[in-house]
């Protein structure tokens, strides 16, 4: 699949529902109110730090017309000597086909920095499939076990 990159603050409005949703499906314990601090936090002008990475799909099936897709997202802080992603997800209707990969490989192309994740159990096997070095942190306060993922 042929994608097209965005690193952005600024938002169209047709596609602020599936930033929000994309955020969602990445989140442990999603609320309303999370999702709208996150959402503003990462799209927000006045930190330029945190920023979104948007994976995009030329999309023509809907209207016959040339529309845009949004097909996956990494929401990202670059930090002096590393990046960090916070979120990263793809829709579902489109996971396995590789998105997630391309955009770890753009993150890299573009900053040329280290890029490290924490994670779960349910995001592991992708990390460790796009080269990143895995290391089991302690559990959580809701007992659940939490990895630092790492990509040099």
């Amino acid at each position: 699949m042929q994608l097209i990159f965005k690193i952005t603050k600024n938002i169209n409005l047709h596609l602020k529902a599936d930033i929000k949703s994309l955020l969602q499906c990445s989140m442990y314990l999603p609320t309303e109110e999370k999702i709208e601090t996150v959402y503003q936090q990462f799209t927000s002008t006045n930190n330029e730090e945190r920023m979104l990475i948007l994976a995009i799909s030329p999309d023509d099936k809907v209207t016959n017309e040339f529309k845009e897709l949004l097909v996956g997202l990494m929401a990202i802080e670059i930090e002096t000597d590393r990046v960090l992603i916070r979120y990263i997800s793809t829709k579902e209707e489109f996971r396995n086909n590789g998105i997630g990969k391309q955009m770890i490989q753009f993150l890299q192309n573009h900053f040329a920095k280290k890029i490290e994740a924490e994670t779960d159990d349910d995001a592991i096997e992708f990390y460790k499939k796009v080269g990143f070095k895995v290391f089991m942190n302690k559990k959580n306060s809701n007992n659940i076990i939490r990895y630092t993922c790492v990509k040099l």
